[in-house]
Formats: C-alpha cells, sequence, structure tokens
C-alpha cells in the first residue's frame, strides 16, 4: 500500500489498513526544497488534529491555538465545510494565522477530497487563512505538515507547499 494512501479503518480483526481512494493534483516532486532531503536534519513538529463535529465550541480550537501549536488539521464535513456561519470559529481561525499557525482541511470521508471553493462554508474557510488539503488522509496530512515544519521551513514556505503534491499525497 502506498503509505500517502492508506489509512487504518478498523480497531480489531484482520486488515486493519487500507488505501483509501482520493482525488487530487499532479505530483510536483520536482519542487521539493533541500531541506526535505532525507538525510537533512529534522526537528520535532506540534501538529494538531481536530475533528469537526456539529454544535462545535470555539473555545475548544482557542485552547489549542494557545498552546504552541505550528499546525493544526481540521477534519472537516464532506469536502471541506464546517461552523463556518459561527463568527466566534471563523475569528478563532484568523487568530491562528496571525499567530503563524499552518491550519488544513481535510475531510472525515473515506472517499473524495477537500475543494474549498465549492460551497460558502468552505470558501469562508479559505477566507480566513485555511489551506486545502485536497485527498490527503489524517495521516498523509500529519505526516506532510511534520517533514515540513521538522526541516525548519518558515509558515509561508510550509503553507506554499501544503496544496503542492509532492508525493501522491493529494491524490
Amino acid at each position: 500500500m502506498a503509505p500517502t494512501r492508506c489509512a487504518k479503518i478498523r480497531s480489531f480483526g484482520r486488515h486493519p489498513f487500507a488505501a483509501l481512494q482520493r482525488n487530487g493534483g499532479v505530483n510536483q516532486a520536482d519542487l521539493i526544497p533541500a531541506a526535505l532531503h532525507y538525510r537533512q536534519p529534522k526537528g520535532l513538529a506540534n501538529v494538531g488534529v481536530l475533528p469537526l463535529v456539529p454544535g462545535f465550541d470555539a473555545r475548544l480550537l482557542d485552547a489549542l491555538i494557545d498552546n504552541g501549536l505550528q499546525a493544526l488539521i481540521l477534519e472537516c464535513f464532506g469536502s471541506g465545510t464546517g461552523p463556518s456561519d459561527n463568527p466566534a470559529f471563523l475569528a478563532s481561525l484568523q487568530r491562528a494565522q496571525a499567530n503563524g499557525i499552518v491550519v488544513v482541511a481535510i475531510t472525515q470521508c473515506h472517499e473524495g477530497g477537500v475543494e474549498l471553493d465549492v460551497y460558502e462554508a468552505g470558501s469562508r474557510l479559505r477566507g480566513v487563512g485555511v489551506l486545502s488539503g485536497g485527498g490527503m488522509t489524517r495521516e498523509a496530512a500529519f505526516g506532510k505538515l511534520h517533514a515540513l515544519l521538522g526541516a525548519g521551513l518558515d509558515a509561508a514556505e510550509v503553507r506554499r507547499l501544503v496544496e503542492l503534491d509532492l508525493c501522491g499525497e493529494l491524490r
């Protein structure tokens, strides 16, 4: 199984891992910075994962922002929607952006991906600086953010590279 397409889907029994079907972009591996080469030293990164649910309280997001996060993976509904009609939630996401936290939206669904510009709710997320994780699984997004931040890349470069398909992770 390709590591960028695989996820643990069962907590017990045989075959707990499966390759997920996703859609995404074109591989752009020629754009990988030298700092990401496997022989370069890497540091630890502080990456959080937050599944969104109906009735989500923005205070939970604020607590994460205030605890030294470098990046946050938002597990959105469907193709990249969430509680974007909640002003407190959007304000918290803007504060994350202002604090240099890279916020990436992925889907909670096992198939498909995130397209933030399809629905108004996703467009609102894009408007406050949330990036599209395309077809990345939680595992791929987590690994990619750790690799980019652990290589010492600044937030602007991390934001640029998150939405580029470097090794098939967005597909």
